[in-house]
């Protein structure tokens, strides 16, 4: 059955919303229908279900970012045939260390950790410490095998003076626009009609000269992934992509 999305328009969009977006992540400045609109498109451009809500709000710092919900790492790893291979344990004084391996349906490997605090725990709460740890571990090499750098719901509870929100209830945070990035500033002036959606503006994002040339030239998957990982704010460029799926191929026919 297929779920057609209804693309509503943001009333108003400002500069500095836009940059706050595209270059740091932060969502504070935008109100309920602006996140609600911004998380269903990037849940379609990642092919989750937004129903689920997979994705929902951390506040640090004077900033608002998403962070993966357990839905959002459960979806991911059967979009992208994502399967844990090896998982492994140790205990170094009184922390106890998980390491899990995956591999996804393309044959690309990784592997990430993820650690909690035994102490002098017993019964129970030493059990759910140890599952909590291998729960890490799955998720944070989830993420990181699918090209992703949001946190994990499970690591969330760690950070100092974090608090969590819901997508649809969070107010924007109300401050003074900071100056504009010249690269931003530059896209919205060659795009000045596009104006109230997110979507249209974020992928009019240019690719940089230096990023097309480094794609150009890696010279294995690795490299591909790293130059991947490091763009985030490209991913929904159809250009970056369609460089970096062409550059994929070259590299698997030389292989």
């Amino acid at each position: 059955m297929t779920t057609e999305l209804t693309k509503s328009e943001l009333s108003s969009v400002s500069p500095a919303i836009i940059q706050n977006l595209i270059l740091e992540g932060d969502i504070s400045k935008m109100d309920g229908s602006q996140r609600v609109e911004y998380v269903t498109k990037l849940c379609v451009s990642l092919g989750l279900n937004a129903l689920t809500r997979p994705f929902q709000i951390l506040r640090l710092q004077g900033k608002e970012v998403l962070y993966a919900t357990k839905d959002c790492t459960e979806q991911l790893r059967k979009v992208h045939g994502v399967s844990i291979t090896d998982v492994t344990a140790a205990q170094l004084h009184d922390i106890y260390v998980v390491t899990a391996k995956a591999v996804d349906k393309t044959g690309k490997t990784d592997a990430s950790t993820g650690a909690v605090t035994i102490g002098s725990l017993k019964g129970d709460a030493l059990a759910n410490a140890l599952m909590k740890a291998e729960t890490k571990a799955k998720r944070r090499v989830t993420l990181s095998i699918c090209g992703l750098g949001f946190l994990d719901e499970s690591e969330i509870e760690t950070i100092p003076n974090a608090s969590t929100a819901k997508i649809e209830d969070a107010q924007p945070v109300v401050v003074d626009d900071p100056p504009i990035d010249d690269r931003v500033a530059s896209m919205l002036k060659k795009a000045p009609s596009v104006g109230p959606n997110i979507q249209e503006v974020v992928e009019l994002t240019e690719v940089p000269a230096d990023t097309e040339q480094a794609i150009k030239e890696a010279h294995d998957l690795p490299t591909l992934a790293k130059i991947y990982n490091e763009c985030q704010v490209l991913h929904t460029n159809k250009h970056f992509m369609n460089l970096l799926s062409d550059r994929k191929a070259q590299l698997k026919q030389t292989a």
